[in-house]
């Protein structure tokens, strides 16, 4: 599977983001919102301290795995 780029391009305002799994616009209009969800496959993307991170479902558990093992042999050095 491959993954399409998430950010379509940048207009003179704001960037303009895709959803990585079917390419539709994603609406990140709203900032305060913790999650955008895609209005096509209704993927649903986290948002924390206002960074988005359009991992799907499968990548963020796949990283989430990663990152916890990894934090557990950095302090166990």
């Amino acid at each position: 599977m491959s993954a399409a780029p998430a950010v379509l391009h940048k207009s003179a305002n704001a960037w303009r983001f895709a959803c990585p799994l079917c390419q539709s616009a994603l609406d990140v209009s709203d900032a305060l919102e913790t999650e955008v969800a895609c209005s096509n496959c209704s993927t649903v993307y986290e948002r924390k301290n206002g960074i988005l991170s359009l991992l799907s479902p499968e990548r963020r558990q796949y990283f989430s795995k990663f990152l916890a093992e990894y934090t557990h042999i950095r302090i166990a050095e």
